[in-house]
């Protein structure tokens, strides 16, 4: 009698033990697929952000806006 309930209980913690390590390779694979997703994201908006400060610095911005303010405008009449 004493083997059997020896024997049952060593199953019930086996069968508990490997639930809870399939579960935690569960996880730990669900983690590192959203690491990946999330660090491909990061990489695809750095990539972005970097392109638009190489297009911000190629870009003179006084000459442009300069070159705006002495558009003659017919619609303005300065009296001075």
């Amino acid at each position: 009698m004493t083997e059997i309930l020896v024997c049952t209980f060593v199953s019930i913690i086996v069968a508990v033990l490997l639930v809870h390590f399939r579960n935690i390779r569960k996880l730990v694979a669900d983690h590192n697929t959203e690491m990946m997703r999330m660090n491909s994201n990061y990489e695809t908006n750095r990539s972005q952000i970097n392109k638009r400060v190489s297009g911000l610095d190629s870009y003179d911005f006084l000459a442009y806006n300069l070159q705006q303010s002495l558009i003659v405008q017919p619609g303005i009449s300065i009296d001075v």
